[in-house]
């Protein structure tokens, strides 16, 4: 399948739980085929039991695509959890720089 990788979580970050919207019934069909879509590809698992974080899910039509749905869950508060890895990208001075010490 795809590429594994850990996020480092804060655990000073509260973890939180929001409760569920109700799916418009003309999206219930649309909504649960393209939830087992993303089961089926290990995209996304089912939870049989209590979590620390629950976010709702966002159900977005697609405008050119009538009947088409985007699933989505808001991840702005589980983002504030994610410790985040900071890196140095050089500049193309330092670049040239250290070419011109290699020459």
């Amino acid at each position: 399948m795809g590429k594994q990788f850990k996020l480092h979580i804060d655990p000073a970050v509260t973890p939180t739980v929001i409760r569920h919207r109700q799916v418009p019934l003309h999206l219930r069909s649309a909504v649960e085929k393209d939830l087992q879509a993303l089961e089926d590809q290990v995209v996304i698992e089912k939870i049989t039991g209590p979590i620390p974080w629950m976010l709702p899910l966002v159900i977005t039509p697609k405008p050119k695509q009538p009947g088409a749905i985007s699933p989505c869950v808001d991840m702005r508060l589980p983002n504030r959890a994610i410790k985040r890895e900071r890196h140095i990208t050089p500049t193309m001075d330092d670049i040239m720089a250290d070419r011109s010490f290699r020459n």
